[in-house]
């Protein structure tokens, strides 16, 4: 995946959203991550970066991501829409990771379509899923 990302970024071709689908849970998140930190040219981990959001439900402690993880509802709880708040910071683009997007709530994907559809401008989104069916 992170070459044929890679090539893309080289084109000029970015798409608004990536769906990375796999039997492996643990390698589609590592794709994720390569493929965020190419797009930001990060030296360091991809997480520290300032145009880097993961959204991990298991950092969460929740079996997948819920509405709130999405659109702003509880004060203190990550969530999607705060992250795109703002450009980016320090170069044209933001690349947010969602995690098992195929154990996402029902409310959650429905909360993340507008988002999807239309990302804000230098947003690129990368999902990962292992099971296909559960995504609307």
């Amino acid at each position: 995946m992170k070459a044929r990302f890679e090539k893309e970024r080289a084109a000029g071709s970015l798409a608004d959203a990536y769906l990375l689908v796999g039997a492996s849970r643990s390698r589609l998140h590592q794709e994720a991550l390569d493929c965020a930190g190419s797009l930001l040219e990060s030296r360091g981990p991809v997480k520290e970066h300032a145009d880097f959001s993961l959204f991990d439900p298991t950092e969460f402690g929740a079996p997948g991501l819920k509405v709130e993880h999405i659109a702003f509802r509880k004060e203190g709880v990550p969530c999607v829409e705060t992250a795109l708040r703002y450009r980016p910071k320090i170069g044209k683009h933001r690349a947010i990771v969602l995690f098992d997007a195929d154990r996402m709530t029902a409310d959650a994907q429905g909360a993340l379509l507008k988002t999807t559809e239309e990302p804000p401008d230098g947003t690129v989104l990368f999902f990962t899923a292992a099971e296909l069916y559960n995504l609307s």
